[in-house]
């Protein structure tokens, strides 16, 4: 059982991953709108060197942040088993394994005993309420 909750696990830290790139992104593309905004508002109300500064930072500021949605959507998906398919194949396995298993002599298989322990309740319950 530890194995899907692992599985499980895993896939939540990739997508946390993710999201926390992604939103390292857009964080630094509304930094840069923000440098922009001011770039050209300074530009269109004087022309002096502080434009150069704030188009410089609102540049640095958007390449940084399409990088990191750029690298937040192009990280590779971990190969994980879907749950169902990871079940079904830890029954195939202990099913393996319990048929290479040689019964011990005596032993009765287990669906005769789970029908066994089914017949003696049902002979419990009978005689209490006889």
């Amino acid at each position: 059982m530890q194995r899907y909750f692992k599985q499980i696990r895993r896939r939540a830290q990739w997508r946390a991953r993710r999201l926390g790139r992604l939103a390292l992104g857009v964080a630094l593309l509304m930094i840069g709108l923000g440098f922009l905004t001011a770039a050209v508002w300074a530009y269109l109300a004087t022309e002096f060197s502080p434009i150069l500064a704030s188009l410089a930072c609102s540049a640095v500021f958007f390449v940084a942040g399409g990088g990191f949605l750029l690298l937040a959507g192009a990280g590779r998906r971990p190969d994980i088993q879907p749950l169902n398919e990871a079940v079904k194949a830890e029954f195939d396995r202990r099913q393996a394994s319990a048929s290479r298993r040689a019964p011990e002599p005596g032993e009765r298989p287990a669906l005769l005993e789970a029908f066994l322990m089914g017949y003696e309740a049902y002979f419990r319950l009978r005689k209490r309420r006889e």
